[in-house]
């Protein structure tokens, strides 16, 4: 098995990688008077505020990376966590799972970020 193939299966791949797409965000946003966070389209989720990443009514790039960073930090657990529901199992994935949404909407729902 080579390096990279060890690497890409063990435990520190997803971290890294979502991190990386965290720090791209972070760039892309702050970074050259945020001249790179381009608009990608128009908002499409329902309203978090302003404070949710700093950018109105539109979905940015810097937003795109951040979406690709849940999702990629987030798919694995998600996916454990539907397995063990499919055996009636209630495993801390699936409260995870439930507790992440749950405070995503209640942020979304009230304007204010959860504490």
């Amino acid at each position: 098995m080579s390096a990279f193939r060890k690497w890409r299966y063990g435990n520190w791949f997803i971290p890294v990688v979502s991190g990386l797409l965290i720090l791209v965000s972070f760039g892309v946003e702050k970074l050259f008077g945020g001249s790179w966070n381009v608009t990608v389209g128009p908002q499409w989720w329902i309203d978090a505020g302003e404070h949710a990443h700093g950018s109105g009514h539109v979905f940015t790039l810097a937003n795109a990376f951040m979406l690709a960073a849940a999702i990629v930090a987030g798919y694995g657990i998600v996916v454990k966590a539907v397995r063990a529901l499919l055996v009636k199992f209630i495993s801390i994935d699936l409260l995870v799972s439930i507790a992440a949404r749950s405070a995503r909407h209640s942020s979304a729902t009230s304007g204010k970020l959860p504490p």
